[in-house]
């Protein structure tokens, strides 16, 4: 059950989380901690989507990493790495660095390369904070690294769709430009859903940027819908914030952009930001 669920996350079918769920009820009633780990791993999805605080998720990771107690050091790593994913929301946003220092920690003294790329992910997402970026852009850099040492393409698409974020943030558009074409080949060789809507998406930023609205737009819609295809939820949020960002590039306001911060305001994990864009939007509004 846990191969099928595998099988069918990385195809980007919606019928993997019920079966991971059946695989952990299972997994409970044989009393194997290291299963119930799994399967609630297995729950969590291919890559990382990061919307919001999934309670639910984070507390089947809790109990899993007691159930396994001072079990593999590998798979308690991968474990930890998983919950400070999910936890990077929490409210007071304090446990994601730790547990992914933990994580890092452990599996780099079992020197598991598996679970020290899983942790390295992990790292990169508790750094994600103003004055993260250089960290983030060296965890980056060792996850290609490793992957490429140990042949885990998967991992290093990871690696590298971290690095593109990171470049993009940094403003180095030449070099994202060359990363997001190595980026785009790998997702294409693997076939994984999750993955390759960020060609188009990457594409239509670069055309936004050069103020080429029309095949910004075509890329957007088609982002959109290889990503909501593959069930990431990042995706119709990542196309609606590049269509914003167009329309204020182009000081076309929309009193429904207005709604939609306050809106955020009320009910993302993320209010703080969007304050700073209700502001905007305010000053464009007059």
């Amino acid at each position: 059950m846990l191969a099928v669920g595998e099988a069918q996350a990385r195809a980007g079918d919606p019928a993997a989380e019920p079966v991971f769920l059946a695989a952990e009820r299972l997994a409970r009633e044989l009393g194997d901690a290291e299963l119930v780990a799994r399967a609630v791993l297995g729950r969590c999805g291919v890559g990382v989507t990061i919307v919001g605080l999934d309670t639910a998720r984070a507390h089947a990771l809790e109990e899993a990493l007691e159930l396994l107690g001072d079990g593999p050091p590998a798979l308690r790593s991968r474990v930890l790495a998983r919950l400070a994913i999910e936890l990077y929301y929490a409210p007071g946003r304090a446990r994601a660095d730790p547990l992914s220092a933990e994580a890092v920690e452990l599996a780099r003294c079992a020197e598991d390369p598996d679970a020290l790329l899983v942790a390295l992910s992990s790292r990169h997402v508790a750094l994600w904070t103003p004055d993260g970026l250089d960290d983030r852009l060296a965890v980056a850099d060792e996850m290609i690294v490793l992957a490429g040492e140990h042949g885990r393409p998967e991992h290093e698409l990871q690696g590298r769709n971290w690095l593109c974020a990171d470049l993009w943030e940094a403003g180095q558009i030449d070099r994202f430009e060359t990363e997001a074409r190595v980026h785009a080949r790998l997702a294409t060789r693997l076939r994984l859903p999750n993955f390759m809507w960020y060609k188009p998406l990457w594409q239509a930023s670069l055309a936004a940027l050069r103020a080429d609205w029309d095949r910004a737009e075509r890329l957007i819609i088609q982002a959109d819908q290889t990503g909501t295809d593959a069930g990431d939820r990042n995706a119709p949020l990542f196309a609606w914030g590049l269509r914003l960002a167009m329309r204020l590039a182009r000081h076309q306001f929309a009193d429904e952009d207005l709604k939609n911060a306050e809106r955020h305001i009320r009910d993302s994990p993320a209010s703080s930001a969007w304050r700073c864009m209700r502001c905007w939007f305010a000053a464009h509004a007059g």
